[in-house]
């Protein structure tokens, strides 16, 4: 499928015995895999639920096996009660798990670290509860110390009658390539200039481009919208700071174009599941010996 095409999405309602799914456009733009819809409705696709571990491993190594081929991409499912399911070959090599069965019947918990598996159980839970989890900008942590950025989508797996009996995720890495004049200019303000107050406004005209062209141009570049990028970059800039000074986390917040500890904090929590202050506590516990590594922290579990 195109790339510039997303799917994957359970829909609510669906035929009886069968799980719905639906291949979801972006853009509006039609999906060369079905023919034109006749309403705003997206074109369904059925498939039975299955029931057992080894027909949820059958049938997601049947429907999803693609993504063992795609080393940028985590995919996973889980059951109702927050255990793996299913994982891809990316995900498995990040965990640093030989095979699939040593992460099968595992909760996050059980995978990563303390503060950040309680973030991530927070996560599950909500989606099986009927919440959905779409295009979050995320930072992830992995054995190695290694960090990387993703856009998570998490959302609920129903059966015939209704019941959500699993969840199923994707995760996307977020690169920053070089692009477009107009990304290129953009890009380049908001890393030389994120410590002080930027509108997108202001950054489209910088770019010499309108907000709209701004939008596309940086979508098409990194999967990311103007805004999330300048988040991305001021939070890099923030965990660099709190690897390598000791300045306070309200020091930091300032340095990184947040006008106080909480906005720096909030917005820190929401991308990467902990508070400054934990963060620099788990890299402590990391470099005060060989029994203090964390196993993981990815980008979702």
């Amino acid at each position: 499928m195109p790339a510039d095409h997303a799917c994957w999405g359970p829909c609510e309602g669906g035929e009886s015995g069968f799980q719905a799914w639906q291949c979801c456009p972006r853009e509006a733009l039609p999906c060369p895999a079905a023919p034109p819809p006749t309403s705003r409705r997206p074109p369904v696709m059925h498939f039975p639920l299955p029931s057992t571990p080894t027909e949820w491993h059958q049938f997601a190594g049947t429907l999803f096996g693609v993504f063992d081929y795609v080393p940028d991409t985590v995919f996973f499912i889980k059951d109702a009660d927050r255990r793996y399911l299913h994982a891809n070959t990316t995900l498995l090599e990040r965990l640093h798990c030989p095979d699939l069965a040593a992460l099968v019947g595992k909760r996050v918990e059980e995978v990563f670290p303390g503060a950040l598996s309680l973030s991530y159980a927070v996560q599950d839970s909500t989606v099986l509860q009927g919440g959905r989890l779409v295009e979050h900008l995320e930072l992830h942590l992995y054995p190695s110390g290694a960090q990387g950025w993703c856009l998570t989508t998490k959302q609920p797996l129903r059966d015939e009658g209704g019941r959500i009996r699993a969840l199923l995720g994707i995760s996307r890495d977020v690169s920053l390539p070089a692009g477009e004049a107009g990304y290129a200019r953009a890009l380049r303000l908001i890393q030389e200039e994120y410590a002080r107050p930027l509108s997108v406004l202001e950054i489209a005209r910088a770019a010499g481009v309108s907000r709209a062209t701004l939008q596309r141009q940086v979508k098409r570049a990194c999967q990311l919208s103007p805004k999330q990028l300048l988040t991305r970059v001021r939070l890099d800039a923030g965990l660099r700071l709190l690897q390598t000074t000791d300045h306070t986390v309200g020091q930091i917040a300032l340095e990184c174009g947040y006008y106080d500890h909480s906005a720096f904090t909030r917005a820190f929590h929401a991308a990467l599941g902990l508070t400054p202050a934990e963060y620099r506590a788990l890299l402590q516990g990391r470099e005060s010996g060989p029994d203090a590594h964390p196993e993981d922290a990815p980008a979702r579990p």
